[in-house]
């Protein structure tokens, strides 16, 4: 049984902080020589700070940029339509109505993504590039209150995952930080004391929150409401350790993805974690090269 308790939830956190130790040591050391650019795993660097001076040979980086370039071309092109929409029905697909509805509902999912607001392509590009250095992405897809989807990539450094039965990511932790002004424009008298205390003094003083979206164990298929959904949605305030705001998604709002999998492993790998050792090798050449030319 889940449990709402926020001390309990952040201890689970923990566990799965500590149970994925040895990926995130693997996923740093990738990092620093594969994205430069990327979120930080163990070495947190500070905000404008130089980040390839562990760089010496680029092949690796923009080999990355090529993947992801060739992921997006192959499967969500900008200038393609890459899906269309089916009846579940093979008889209904015949139907030519039926048929325009759905043309009708793919052009509408396409404007959507297109929308500036739903970022779908920025996102997603970055998506692609945590694939091929990590093996593993996840983008975060949920409503804009005025209207439409947006799409948020998710760094993997702050999200952690639980799976069920048969292997499948059903629940997310998501730790992140916002600043005491942002998170009373986000919960307004909800917002935990850490940044009602801070809004005065200094609004930009940040403090980590958690999103933390799992099945809902105690659905109610007969409510309408966030308990009748198919997952149950909690934010906790880390510092004070309370539960913040409470809601429910009918489908996992994080979509997570693993591009070739270990059966003993939860998480993925990727090619950047299999070329490792060359890249490794490259960035030693280069550096005896760069010496030697200085003598």
């Amino acid at each position: 049984m889940a449990e709402r308790d926020p001390q309990q939830i952040l201890q689970r956190l923990e566990t799965l902080k500590g149970s994925r130790t040895n990926f995130d040591t693997l996923w740093d050391e990738v990092k620093l020589i594969t994205w430069p650019d990327g979120g930080d795993f163990i070495d947190r660097r500070s905000a404008g700070e130089k980040t390839t001076r562990r760089v010496f040979e680029m092949t690796a980086p923009l080999a990355l940029e090529k993947f992801a370039a060739a992921m997006e071309a192959f499967l969500t092109s900008r200038t393609s339509r890459w899906h269309r929409l089916v009846a579940s029905d093979e008889a209904l697909n015949k139907d030519a109505g039926v048929k325009e509805f759905f043309e009708d509902a793919a052009d509408v999912l396409f404007r959507i993504r297109n929308s500036p607001q739903a970022r779908f392509y920025g996102q997603m590009h970055e998506a692609y590039k945590s694939l091929g250095a990590y093996g593993n992405s996840c983008m975060f897809v949920d409503e804009v209150p005025s209207g439409g989807i947006r799409y948020r990539y998710t760094h993997i450094g702050q999200t952690w995952i639980e799976t069920n039965f048969m292997g499948v990511v059903d629940t997310v932790y998501y730790e992140y930080e916002l600043t005491a002004k942002a998170a009373i424009q986000k919960w307004g008298d909800d917002a935990p004391g850490v940044a009602k205390s801070a809004i005065k003094s200094d609004p930009f003083a940040k403090h980590k929150y958690l999103h933390v979206v799992r099945p809902n164990e105690k659905r109610d298929p007969e409510r309408a409401d966030a308990k009748g959904m198919a997952f149950e949605s909690l934010e906790v305030g880390i510092q004070d350790q309370v539960v913040i705001a409470e809601g429910g998604f009918e489908e996992l709002p994080y979509i997570w993805s693993r591009y070739t999998m270990n059966p003993a492993e939860m998480y993925g790998r990727g090619p950047g974690m299999l070329v490792l050792p060359e890249i490794q090798t490259l960035q030693e050449m280069e550096k005896v090269f760069l010496r030697s030319g200085h003598k």
